[in-house]
């Protein structure tokens, strides 16, 4: 079974107690699998710190995290993975990389909830807001107010190190 998530959009300053309620976001997108924590965090966080600062609108950066995390998604299973592991010249034209791609895209993976209601089979929920703040929920059921606080990530700052240390963190909880 996957693990299904979803990342809400927000342009707003976080709420002063993420523990009393999550209210419904300005975009919110979805993640088929690999939501947790471990999975969802090293490759938000980079997204969230590339934008940090440029956010003009929500509907902008919501195509520019989501544009990021279905090329971190889609490439996972491209011939570029392979090139990656080695120190030779390239063996593959970009072209030929994303016609790979393209093949062996998957039918799932992330999309756009048009309607911002939460699906019923998600177990987590990253709330983005517009000042680099993640806050992290268990969710269960298909009400933003019924999501458990985990904790909150400040992407300033944040190495691949450092978010893997706290992903695995906020896992355990």
């Amino acid at each position: 079974m996957s693990t299904r998530s979803h990342i809400g959009i927000y342009d707003a300053a976080p709420p002063v107690d993420p523990t009393t309620t999550c209210k419904t976001p300005d975009c919110l997108l979805y993640r088929h699998s690999d939501g947790y924590p471990t999975g969802m965090l090293p490759e938000l966080v980079p997204a969230v710190q590339a934008m940090k600062g440029r956010w003009t609108d929500t509907e902008y950066f919501a195509a520019r995290v989501l544009h990021h995390l279905m090329v971190q998604y889609d490439t996972h299973t491209s011939i570029w993975d392979e090139q990656r592991k080695t120190d030779t010249p390239p063996l593959f034209t970009k072209q030929q990389v994303y016609e790979d791609m393209l093949k062996k895209m998957p039918e799932t993976g992330y999309g756009i909830s048009y309607d911002k209601v939460p699906h019923s089979d998600i177990e987590y929920y990253y709330a983005v807001y517009n000042n680099g703040i993640i806050h992290c929920y268990a969710a269960h059921g298909d009400e933003f107010g019924t999501f458990k606080y985990m904790g909150q990530v400040d992407v300033e700052g944040l190495d691949k190190a450092g978010i893997e240390k706290l992903a695995k963190e906020l896992e355990s909880k």
